[in-house]
């Protein structure tokens, strides 16, 4: 690993914070499906077939965590992960930039994929303070899913009487 870059003004906050090494940052494990798969379709308009391939955009279980904690479990289409995982932790309030995620990996998983991240010390609080406790009656799911062994379980089996 490098050694981080030095120190440079943050205009958000007014002090100085340590540029994360390139090293760290979006590491992307193997496996990571791709965001789309093309499937074949046939369109009829009046007495015209056309025949071609569609693309049909993926969803998948992505987990955010943060130093080892979890935190939420979303549906997204798995491609730009970075990005959401640092528009995500600003959005949440866990990060002001994203220089307050010091590392970020992209973890294919069985279940999905986690994206592990490290905050700085000074903003690691914040998790504690934001995570969620819902349940949602509605949707996917998800709401209120901190991991993602949680999400993606086995359904219970079935005896006959």
């Amino acid at each position: 690993m490098r050694a981080a870059p030095p120190p440079q003004p943050s205009p958000e906050r007014g002090r100085e914070f340590p540029a994360p090494a390139p090293a760290q940052r979006g590491r992307i494990g193997e496996g990571v499906p791709s965001p789309a798969h093309s499937v074949p379709r046939t369109v009829f308009r009046g007495e015209e077939i056309t025949r071609s391939d569609r693309a049909i955009p993926e969803e998948t279980p992505v987990a955010l965590t943060y130093n080892r904690t979890a935190y939420a479990v979303m549906l997204a289409t798995p491609a730009d992960l970075e990005d959401f995982a640092v528009g995500f932790s600003i959005t949440e309030g866990l990060a002001h930039s994203a220089a307050d995620i010091e590392e970020l990996d992209v973890v294919p998983v069985a279940q999905g994929i986690e994206l592990r991240m490290w905050l700085a010390p000074e903003r690691l609080e914040r998790v504690t303070q934001r995570q969620r406790r819902l349940a949602g009656p509605s949707g996917c799911g998800l709401c209120g899913i901190e991991s993602l062994a949680d999400a993606v379980r086995e359904p219970p089996g079935i005896t006959r009487p």
